[in-house]
């Protein structure tokens, strides 16, 4: 059996369901865990928190700028506090990003 678990989500947000096997299944089948991952903003993410970067939806030279500084699409960041900016670890370094400027960039949060 499926466990279905459904959210409310905007339409054009991408997904990802997870699947994983547990010794409970018949046959040592997978059981598909439906609790969607859904894109967000950066400024939305929890302190602790892993993510993707899917989209970097600010000006161009202030994309061109985080790019330099690791923060590009595919970049895996971890938020490291969130007060007046976004602390974030990228590739080894951190990074703060005002609240303004992390609501522009898209992540897809990591389980």
């Amino acid at each position: 059996m499926l466990n279905l678990i459904r959210r409310r989500r905007s339409p054009a947000a991408p997904t990802i369901a997870q699947t994983t096997a547990t010794a409970d299944a018949p046959d040592g089948a997978a059981v598909v865990d439906r609790a969607p991952r859904v894109a967000c903003a950066l400024s939305s993410c929890l302190a602790g928190e892993r993510a993707t970067v899917l989209a970097m939806g600010c000006g161009e030279m202030e994309a061109c700028r985080l790019r330099t500084l690791g923060l590009c699409e595919g970049a895996a960041v971890s938020v490291v506090r969130t007060r007046d900016c976004t602390l974030l670890e990228v590739r080894g370094s951190r990074l703060a990003v005002c609240l303004s400027l992390a609501s522009d960039i898209t992540v897809l949060p990591v389980a």
